[in-house]
């Protein structure tokens, strides 16, 4: 599986002068599990949505298997970030001449602003959702490191978000009998249905 891989650096710092270049041993890193691919047209799916033709159309159709047959509902996920305190993180050199071309394209992009560094932080790889592999590269020195994170506890482990289909109605308030404007709107959500997020996308897959 992908995952998005996100770097920061503490906002106060008492280490001394510190210089650009080199491996970030003060950064912090936050990893969530990216989104997969839509069954139908092959692009990446957003949030477990796509705008594709065939997506839509799969969406109404379950949409009508679960008994929302005016489609009012829309898709929700619920995912979790997990801070690099749960994990062991080491790092390497890379073997630049090993890597991809396109490994940094879609990077995320972090600057270090006690020493003006930038970095770019590839996607990360998971296999069995408990260990992490990415990338990072160095503005100034162009240097790449291999980085590996495994998850200090055995019983947790990354994992796609839940798929919710939710449908949003307005309410009112119980007001203040006899006068007026004492009734207030609010937004109430009701899940028809949770799915597990590759549930969710075999789901899309049985609409004919």
């Amino acid at each position: 599986m992908k995952v998005n891989v996100e770097m920061s650096f503490p906002c106060i710092r008492f280490t001394g002068k510190e210089k650009k270049g080199g491996f970030p041993l003060n950064a912090s890193f936050n990893f969530s599990v990216d989104d997969d691919k839509c069954p139908f047209c092959g692009r990446q799916l957003h949030d477990a949505k796509c705008d594709c033709k065939k997506f839509a159309t799969a969406l109404k159709k379950l949409q009508e298997a679960i008994g929302d047959k005016d489609h009012a509902s829309h898709i929700i996920t619920h995912g979790l970030a997990w801070a690099g305190s749960w994990f062991e993180t080491v790092y390497e050199k890379a073997n630049k001449s090993c890597l991809s071309y396109d490994l940094f394209d879609d990077a995320f992009r972090t600057k270090d602003i006690f020493t003006g560094e930038t970095y770019f932080v590839s996607k990360g790889e998971s296999e069995d959702g408990k260990t992490v592999v990415f990338y990072l590269k160095t503005l100034s020195d162009k240097k790449v490191y291999k980085v590996t994170a495994v998850m200090k506890d055995e019983k947790k482990r990354l994992d796609y978000p839940t798929v919710a289909l939710v449908v949003t109605s307005q309410r009112f308030t119980q007001g203040v009998s006899g006068v007026y404007g004492s009734s207030l709107p609010f937004w109430e959500d009701e899940t028809i249905k949770t799915f597990s997020y590759q549930e969710f996308l075999e789901a899309l897959r049985q609409q004919k």
